[in-house]
């Protein structure tokens, strides 16, 4: 940071620099010295923390106030690290719920998980009467790549995907729509009418630590123009990709300059695809 005079200094001026709150920040050195003849000096705020603090800059009898906010980044630190191994079996679980005016938990929903490659149902299982699902997947200790496909009669169908490969004991929580409540939540919400054979993509977007990413940006292939931040409407690190022609779709998520996501889904006429997308 720098603190800075209107004019240039007769001699050397010592600025003492302080903060409002230590345990948001701390001043490197304590002070500033803008040289005689110049009119500005630089200085360091260090152990910033999430937060707004006050820097105060005295000299003499004048002191000014600034004030800066403090706003984590994204952690992108495992970018890069693919996994080698992964426990055998991979157990998917979790519970299925439905909205339908209010959100409920959904009993007797299909669950398939397929492999990725070629489709082939690698477990199935049936949620209980509380929605709850638990499948086994045998791995052989390398990482599994598939999909959750999820089935109730009156319910939209939907598949679950992930961006990197399972590698351990996943929990989800997805919920399905009728097709009037899907329109009602996502397409309503933003003045759209959903368009035949289209399909309907949410993605989930979390860094390395599993909390949500804001402001980061969605690339669709083909592509399609309607791509919404649901941030906007109270759901930080979703975006909602609404009629999206049915096909194979590549998705990618940038942070910046940061590529840290891609991943590939199958786009069916009138399905729900929930999409994880982690670095």
């Amino acid at each position: 940071m720098t603190v800075s005079t209107s004019s240039p200094v007769p001699a050397d001026l010592t600025v003492a620099i302080t903060v409002s709150d230590p345990s948001l920040a701390s001043v490197g050195g304590g002070a500033a010295v803008i040289p005689a003849g110049q009119s500005s000096a630089s200085f360091t705020l260090t152990g910033l923390s999430l937060g707004t603090v006050t820097v105060i800059a005295s000299a003499g009898q004048s002191s000014v106030l600034d004030h800066v906010q403090v706003i984590v980044g994204p952690n992108l630190t495992c970018i890069g690290n693919q996994p080698t191994t992964a426990t055998d079996p991979v157990v998917i679980s979790g519970a299925v719920s439905v909205f339908v005016g209010s959100l409920n938990r959904l009993p007797n929903v299909e669950v398939k998980f397929r492999q990725l490659s070629d489709d082939t149902i690698l477990a199935t299982t049936t949620t209980d009467n509380n929605g709850n699902f638990s499948v086994s997947v045998t791995s052989e200790g390398l990482p599994v790549s598939g999909y959750l496909e999820l089935t109730a009669s009156g319910y939209t169908h939907a598949r679950q995907y992930w961006s990197k490969p399972l590698t351990g004991p996943t929990s989800i929580s997805p919920i399905l729509y009728t097709p009037q409540s899907l329109a009602s939540i996502y397409f309503d919400t933003v003045e759209l009418t959903p368009q035949p054979n289209m399909a309907t993509i949410v993605l989930s977007i979390a860094d390395c630590s599993g909390s949500p990413v804001t402001g980061a940006s969605a690339i669709v292939d083909p592509n399609t123009e309607f791509v919404i931040d649901a941030a906007a409407y109270g759901i930080p690190g979703s975006k909602w990709v609404l009629n999206q022609p049915a096909g194979m779709t590549a998705v990618s998520v940038n942070s910046g300059s940061t590529t840290f996501g891609t991943t590939q889904v199958t786009a069916a006429s009138g399905d729900l695809i929930l999409v994880s997308i982690t670095p």
